[in-house]
């Protein structure tokens, strides 16, 4: 998994940037990457008032891991409809820009028992 300064979504002809994206490679596993710009704005914009800096740099940290294990599910389950999770406090939430992606715990939801099913656990 790779951290990028930016990753352009390759579907649109005009400038649309994503927290993240992967490609499966069946047998293999894939590549991905994550936006590190994209993620680190959100975190700071979700920051409560008073935050220090290391609550903001852990903030973005967790943002990031939190990004790129979603995106490692993408590829080890490519074609689960894990972005199905209407649960704002999971890995499989489809959108990086709240503010559970950064602060308090998150948990896996649909990806859950597939993961560990084909991790073996």
């Amino acid at each position: 998994m790779a951290v990028l300064q930016a990753v352009r979504d390759s579907r649109f002809t005009t400038e649309m940037f994503v927290a993240g994206e992967s490609r499966a490679i069946s047998g293999v596993g894939g590549q991905g990457a994550v936006n590190f710009s994209l993620l680190a704005s959100a975190a700071l914009s979700c920051a409560p008032p008073g935050a220090d800096r290391r609550a903001l740099l852990e903030a973005i940290g967790r943002g990031v891991g939190r990004a790129a294990a979603h995106e490692f599910a993408h590829q080890l389950l490519p074609t689960a409809p894990i972005h199905d999770s209407t649960d704002v406090e999971s890995y499989e939430y489809g959108a990086a820009g709240r503010c559970e992606q950064y602060f308090g715990p998150v948990h896996w939801d649909l990806a859950g028992p597939l993961l560990r099913k084909r991790l073996g656990h």
